[in-house]
């Protein structure tokens, strides 16, 4: 298994975590565009959580997806983690509905209203994206579609609530979210998609 990711720090971390469970792992800090120069064996499962929440550009977006196939086995498996559009609205209104006021975040109210791309300023740079993008992009790359679903489910808006409840309360709702997660009408619910390809 290897940890691959920009921050030298985050693999540090990383590694430490794993030393401490037993878990054998490499890493490597590099720049996922280019991790098919760095890797240099294909294997069975790639996790590309990162770099679709920070590049902008969109040939840097398909650069990253790309050397992420060139490590992968014919029949692997690639997990690709999406930032969504309403993502912001949501945690707007769980933590600070008052920011709607706020003139700094009219072009990102914009980009709701017109189910646009946004990029912009959150906890740092991300690239917010709308539900139509993803499968047409993840459509240009030789990769048989698994799976598509919403990460945090139908529980996104109401996390901070749930985390007070009992244990086997707690453990019932996430059971309800995983059995919905996969539905197209609660996939505006979750702050993050993630889909699941087969490369051909």
């Amino acid at each position: 298994m290897t940890l691959f990711d920009l921050s030298e720090e985050n693999v540090h971390f990383g590694l430490q975590q794993a030393e401490q469970q037993q878990v054998p792992l490499k890493g490597i800090a590099g720049d996922a565009r280019f991790a098919d120069t760095l890797v240099q064996e294909q294997v069975d499962h790639v996790f590309l959580m990162g770099p679709l929440y920070h590049l902008s550009d969109p040939a840097d977006r398909r650069q990253a997806i790309q050397a992420a196939l060139h490590c992968l086995k014919p029949g692997g498996k690639l997990y690709v983690s999406f930032i969504m559009l309403l993502s912001g609205i949501h945690y707007a209104l769980t933590y600070m509905p008052e920011c709607i006021l706020d003139p700094v975040e009219t072009n990102y109210l914009q980009s709701v209203r017109e189910n646009k791309t946004f990029f912009g300023h959150t906890f740092t740079f991300a690239y917010f994206t709308p539900q139509h993008e993803i499968e047409p992009l993840m459509a240009e790359f030789p990769l048989k579609k698994l799976h598509r679903f919403a990460q945090e489910g139908i529980l996104t808006a109401r996390e901070p609530q749930l985390l007070q409840q009992p244990a086997e309360v707690v453990e019932a709702w996430i059971r309800l979210a995983v059995e919905l997660c996969e539905r197209e009408d609660l996939l505006a619910l979750a702050e993050h998609h993630m889909y699941i390809g087969e490369k051909c």
